[in-house]
C-alpha cells in the first residue's frame, strides 16, 4: 500500500503517463487512425438520429469545408474541414454544426468499430495525455454539456437532492457504460463489412442529441421527414436529462459518462490535482458541505468522483503542479472562457 501512495504521489507518474500518451498518439497517426476520425466525423449524425435511410437521401450535403465551423448553424450543415481530424478533451458532439474537433468518445467507438482496426492508439493516447496532466479537471471545465448542466441545475427547485439512497453504486454506472457501449459493442456486434456502430452515440448520448440531433432536424427540412423511432428515444434521455440537471447536480456525468470513467482513473496521478495541507486544516467540513459532488476533499482528495469545482478550491489549498498558474482563480477564467467557446 505504501507503494502504491508513493506512485500516486509522485509527480513523475502523470508526467509519464503524458508521455506514454504522446508516443501512442504518434503511433495512432503513423498507422493513420486519424483519417478513420475523421470519416466518421462526416458521417456520425446518421447514426445519431438513426435516419431512415428511404426516406433520406441527402446525406451528401451535410457536409461544409467552410473555414469556420459555426456557419453550420446557419447552413445546417457539418463542419468537414481537416480540425475534425483532431479530439478535443470534453465530450463535444462531432456532428453539432458549430463543431471544429471530433468528439473523443466517438472518435474510440470509430476506430475501435472500424474493419481495419481494433484497438485506438490515437485516441486512447490522446485521453491518457489528458487524463495524465489534468484528471478530471476536463469535467469541471472544459466539458460543454457540463457547463449546460451547471447552468440548469441553478434553476430554483422546491427540494435540490444533494445524494441518496444507492447514490454510490449508482455512480459505478458510467464504467458499465463505456465498457459496454464505447468498447465491447463496436468491437463485437459488427455488421458484413466487420464495422461497429458507435452505440453509446446512437442510444445514449443525450449531449449529442442536443448539440448535433436538434440543430441538424430544425435546420435540414429533408432529415425532419426522415427521423427514425430512436431520434424519439434519445430526446426522451435528453428530457429527462435536463429535468434531473435542475433536481440534482450534475446527473449525467455523476451517472452516465464515459469520458468522465475514464478521466476518473487519473485523478489521483494526473499533475494538475488537489493538495490538501494538514497543517492547515481544522477539520471545519466547509469543504465537503462546497463539493456538489458530494466528495469529502479532505478523507479522499482527488476522489475518482472529483471534477475540481471552483467552490472547494476557495476552502482547500489547490496546487496545480507544472502548470504555471499561481492563482487557482485566474485559471477558472481561463476554462470557462474556453467553456462558453465550446459551447457558442
Amino acid at each position: 500500500k505504501n507503494y502504491i501512495n508513493k506512485i500516486t504521489q509522485s509527480k513523475w507518474t502523470g508526467i509519464a503517463l503524458a508521455a506514454v500518451g504522446i508516443l501512442m498518439m504518434a503511433f495512432g497517426i503513423y498507422r493513420g487512425e486519424m483519417e478513420v476520425v475523421f470519416t466518421k466525423a462526416v458521417n456520425i449524425c446518421m447514426d445519431v438520429l438513426e435516419l431512415d435511410d428511404k426516406k433520406m437521401n441527402h446525406t451528401g450535403t451535410l457536409g461544409g469545408t467552410y473555414k469556420f465551423p459555426y456557419i453550420g448553424f446557419v447552413t445546417g450543415k457539418i463542419y468537414t474541414g481537416k480540425l475534425k481530424n483532431a479530439c478535443v478533451p470534453g465530450l463535444n458532439c462531432y456532428s453539432c454544426p458549430g463543431a471544429a474537433g471530433a468528439c473523443p468518445i466517438g472518435s474510440l467507438q470509430a476506430v475501435v468499430g472500424s474493419w481495419n482496426f481494433k484497438f485506438a492508439y490515437y485516441v486512447i493516447g490522446f485521453l491518457i495525455f489528458v487524463g495524465a496532466i489534468l484528471g478530471r479537471l476536463v469535467c469541471g471545465f472544459l466539458c460543454p454539456f457540463g457547463l449546460i448542466q451547471d447552468l440548469l441545475n441553478k434553476i430554483p427547485f422546491p427540494k435540490k437532492i444533494r445524494t441518496f439512497k444507492g447514490d454510490k453504486l449508482l455512480r459505478k454506472l458510467k464504467y458499465v457504460i463505456f465498457l459496454v457501449f464505447v468498447i465491447l459493442l463496436p468491437l463485437f456486434l459488427t455488421d458484413i463489412m466487420g464495422q461497429g456502430a458507435p452505440y453509446f452515440c446512437k442510444l445514449i448520448c443525450p449531449a449529442g442529441t442536443l448539440e448535433g440531433g436538434l440543430p441538424l432536424v430544425l435546420l435540414n427540412k429533408a432529415m425532419r421527414g426522415a427521423i427514425g423511432w430512436l431520434y424519439i428515444w434519445k430526446n426522451t434521455i435528453l428530457i429527462v436529462t435536463i429535468v434531473l440537471s435542475i433536481i440534482i447536480y450534475r446527473p449525467f456525468c455523476r451517472y452516465i459518462c464515459p469520458l468522465g470513467a475514464f478521466y476518473s482513473v487519473f485523478n489521483k496521478v494526473s499533475i494538475y490535482r488537489y493538495r490538501v495541507d494538514m497543517e492547515k486544516c481544522v477539520h471545519c467540513g466547509k469543504c465537503a458541505k462546497a463539493c456538489q459532488m458530494v466528495v469529502n476533499p479532505v478523507e479522499n482528495p482527488n476522489s475518482p468522483e472529483c471534477i475540481v469545482a471552483d467552490g472547494v478550491s476557495r476552502h482547500v489549498r489547490y496546487t496545480p503542479l507544472q502548470v504555471g498558474a499561481r492563482d487557482n482563480r485566474n485559471v477558472f477564467t481561463i476554462f470557462m472562457g474556453i467553456n462558453f467557446m465550446y459551447v457558442l
